[in-house]
């Protein structure tokens, strides 16, 4: 009996020590690429997991995107904020990483040689603006499979450098040449410049067999709208009340600093406007300026 029970504790001791081997042993990280991020796969947040769609895509002819007559400054008309080449900036310290080739500012790629590179742009939109889809501008003549194959997301950092993943902007569909992809934002983003910073990061792949198989970026065109900002609470004339049909837009006005009203508190939605207060109003809304 003794010796049965020294074998059990003997069997039992093995087992505990293997067990403790085996719990504190370093798994290997599993590294993935998401939204232009090289990541561990166990530190990717589970709501981003389980998110089956954050911007739809759709692939068309190389171009400006139709319907934009270009940048504006006012209006609530769709404006197209573009991405160059040169805006892209190099990331150290990528797990994926080489030199970058900016093509004479016509693209921007991995050097000759390179089996990837990791890069990074700012994007800056206007706060309040909604930012309805992004178009990507590219070029891909690199068959590869996962892990080896580019990855684009939309990124926002907070005041203290939490990221928050905005939208996936990676090709689903390989290119075999130049293309354009559009992804349409399910919810589109209203940007805030006062909590956050905007920026793209990019991973992308070059065959070191043959440097003609290659992933490029071209541009990357933020297609926004201005929006008037939501109405505040509490009136700034007592004659616009909260319920007036107007008063959204009244207040506008009024937190743009384009009018003060027509005295007394008040800002008389009914009179007429002269030429000359007509003249204030533009020129205050739009900025204008002429040569000294």
């Amino acid at each position: 009996m003794k010796k049965v029970r020294k074998v059990l504790f003997v069997d039992l001791l093995s087992v505990t020590v293997a067990a403790a081997f085996l719990w504190s042993a370093p798994a290997t990280a599993q590294m993935v690429r998401y939204y232009g991020r090289v990541m561990d796969a166990k530190q990717v947040p589970q709501s981003l997991q389980t998110t089956t769609v954050v911007a739809s895509g759709t692939s068309g002819s190389l171009g400006s995107p139709a319907g934009l007559s270009g940048p504006s400054a006012w209006g609530t008309g769709l404006t197209d904020y573009k991405v160059n080449p040169g805006d892209f900036i190099h990331q150290e310290g990528c797990v994926f990483d080489g030199p970058a080739d900016l093509s004479n500012f016509e693209g921007i790629m991995p050097a000759s040689g390179q089996s990837s590179t990791c890069l990074g742009a700012p994007v800056h939109l206007p706060s309040g603006a909604s930012l309805q889809a992004v178009v990507l501008d590219y070029n891909d003549t690199f068959p590869a499979l996962p892990p080896a194959s580019m990855s684009i997301g939309f990124n926002k950092s907070g005041s203290f450098g939490a990221t928050t993943f905005v939208a996936d902007l990676t090709p689903t569909v390989f290119a075999t040449g130049d293309t354009s992809v559009t992804f349409n934002l399910i919810n589109p983003e209203t940007i805030d410049n006062n909590g956050f910073s905007y920026y793209v990061l990019a991973i992308l792949d070059r065959s070191t067999i043959d440097p003609s198989q290659f992933e490029k970026i071209y541009n990357l065109h933020f297609l926004y709208k201005l929006q008037v900002s939501p109405a505040p609470a509490v009136a700034s004339f007592t004659d616009v009340p909260t319920n007036h049909p107007f008063f959204k837009w009244v207040e506008a006005l009024k937190g743009s600093g384009i009018t003060a009203g027509c005295g007394g508190g008040n800002f008389c939605p009914d009179s007429p406007v002269t030429r000359a207060q007509m003249a204030v109003f533009l020129s205050v809304a739009l900025g204008l300026s002429w040569p000294n």
